[in-house]
């Protein structure tokens, strides 16, 4: 049986951008940096997905999502000035 351990990644007051952060991998690593005192915004090409997301992760506090398909070149942009706007222009992507 594992042993489970603290771990700190001094993400506390950090924001995040997590693409593809709705499900898996991406939602566990959502998940993991909220907990450790991040803010996140995830994105996802669903909208019913994202929302879900966020609620999951802890709501509006701490989880910023937006529907995006990074296939589009404009996303990128777009989810960064998401981020910068919902955080006040600070991230840590």
């Amino acid at each position: 049986m594992r042993k489970e351990t603290e771990m700190d990644l001094n993400v506390h007051g950090r924001v995040f951008l997590v693409t593809g952060g709705t499900s898996g991998l991406g939602l566990a690593a959502a998940r993991t940096l909220v907990q450790e005192g991040a803010r996140v915004v995830v994105s996802s090409r669903r909208q019913e997905a994202v929302d879900k997301a966020v609620a999951e992760l802890g709501g509006n506090e701490v989880a910023l999502g937006v529907a995006a398909d990074n296939a589009d070149p404009a996303a990128a942009a777009r989810l960064v000035a998401s981020a910068m706007e919902h955080t006040g222009g600070s991230t840590d992507c």
